[in-house]
Parts: C-alpha cells; sequence; structure tokens
C-alpha cells in the first residue's frame, strides 16, 4: 500500500510540474503576445499621426494651388492674348530691355 502511495505520489509530482512548466510556457506566450501587440499598436499609432500629417500638407497646398490659380488665371489668360496677338502680326525682333526701364 505504501509503495502504491508513493507511486502515484510520484505520478501526481510529475504531472504537476509539467502543469507548471506549460503553465509558465503559457505565460510567457501570452507576455509576448501582449508585447507585439503593443509594439504594433504603436506602429499603427505612429502610421496614423503620419498619415494626418500628410492629409494636412495636401490641404495645405490644394489651397495654395488655388489661391495662385486665382492670382496667376488672369495674368495667364493677358499671356494668352498677347501671344494670340503676337502670332498674328509679323515676327519682332526680340528687344533687349535693362533692368533700368
Amino acid at each position: 500500500v505504501e509503495a502504491e502511495r508513493q507511486r502515484v505520489s510520484a505520478e501526481h509530482d510529475q504531472i504537476s510540474s509539467r502543469t507548471v512548466a506549460e503553465r509558465e510556457k503559457l505565460k510567457a506566450e501570452r507576455d509576448e503576445v501582449t508585447r507585439q501587440r503593443q509594439a504594433l499598436a504603436g506602429d499603427v499609432k505612429a502610421a496614423e499621426e503620419k498619415l494626418s500629417s500628410i492629409a494636412t500638407a495636401a490641404e495645405a497646398m490644394t489651397a495654395k494651388k488655388k489661391r495662385l490659380e486665382v492670382r496667376l488665371g488672369p495674368l495667364l489668360e493677358q499671356l494668352r492674348a498677347v501671344i494670340e496677338d503676337d502670332s498674328e502680326d509679323e515676327p519682332q525682333p526680340v528687344r533687349r530691355v535693362d533692368k533700368k526701364e
């Protein structure tokens, strides 16, 4: 009976130590997954901030383009009109313009 009790006790200890080892292994795996998840969350946040700054820059550039179009639009139309008028006339020699003029 005593031998059987010791055998059962030894089996119990062996199972218990395996269970503890498996539990520790699972805890380590869970901790690693948690660390990876946190790292990915940080990467996602950084990417979202970068996209936000790109979107802000794009909006600013679009607004600047519109302002330039408003300011330069009439000048471009005048230039086109001058080019069209000049093309109808005889070619004129190019005249050098001094900075004083």
